[in-house]
């Protein structure tokens, strides 16, 4: 039901003239359901790693006012799929930044002597 209202939204309403007056009514109902569904929001983020679908929303689209819709319903999204996937997203980042490590250690041998220090200082 919700991917429906959601598909709705995204190609109907945000672009008729009315707009100012259901983009408030349709938003909040949204967002709620994506805080609340984490399939949704990766329904939704899926959705959106298509190139030809972020150019129609928010490269190509000559409504402002869309584009920053859509990037609320996005954001929105990425916080709930966020808290699911944090400690995974975690371990991956630390994996991959050992293995970049690793890499330049192997590859630059003596000229990265100090590459801890430098990587302790992270912010």
């Amino acid at each position: 039901m919700f991917k429906f209202l959601t598909t709705f939204f995204l190609t109907t309403v945000i672009r008729s003239k009315e707009r100012g007056r259901s983009v408030p009514f349709f938003m909040p109902i949204i967002k709620q359901a994506l805080r609340k569904n984490v399939a949704l929001s990766v329904w939704l983020l899926e959705s959106f790693s298509i190139q030809d679908v972020i150019r129609e929303f928010l490269i190509d689209s000559p409504i402002t006012d869309m584009k920053r819709f859509v990037a609320g319903l996005l954001k929105t999204a990425m916080q709930t799929v966020y808290k699911f996937e944090e400690e995974s997203l975690t371990k991956y980042v630390a994996s991959i930044d050992s293995g970049i490590i690793d890499y330049i250690q192997h590859t630059q041998q003596g000229f990265v002597k100090n590459h801890k220090v430098i990587d302790n200082q992270r912010v």
